[in-house]
């Protein structure tokens, strides 16, 4: 059973304020948070197999090799 609780969110309700980190603690939290970014994308690579990382490889060099060719082609028609 669940009861209703009043909610006075008038101007002079008091809040509470969290404490923003400092100094090392700062640091070490945003260290955390960078390992944490790295180990994710290093998962996400070794997720793929060979095939995948080939195919994907491929696929970015055709690419690169098509946007090099278009500029070319607009490059002859000035």
């Amino acid at each position: 059973m669940t009861a209703a609780v009043a909610y006075d969110g008038g101007i002079h309700a008091p809040r509470s304020r969290r404490a923003r980190p400092h100094g090392l603690n700062r640091v070490v939290m945003r260290l955390s948070i960078v390992m944490l970014k790295w180990a994710r994308r290093r998962a996400e690579r070794s997720a793929l197999t060979y095939e995948e990382s080939a195919r994907l490889l491929r696929m970015q060099q055709q690419r690169q090799a098509h946007e090099n060719e278009t500029a070319l082609m607009a490059m002859r028609l000035l």
